[in-house]
């Protein structure tokens, strides 16, 4: 599978770095400090 990779789609880009995201910083965290208008809509 090294030829896909080397071409390089987008949406595999993508759903590989956010895969690579989610182990090492929790969901929760990252939403938290990624997107604190998300929470301030959730506590409203």
């Amino acid at each position: 599978m090294p030829r896909r990779e080397k071409r390089g789609p987008p949406e595999a880009s993508h759903s590989v770095v956010k895969r690579r995201r989610l182990p090492t910083r929790p969901p929760e965290h990252d939403g938290q400090t990624a997107e604190p208008r998300d929470d301030s809509v959730l506590f409203k």
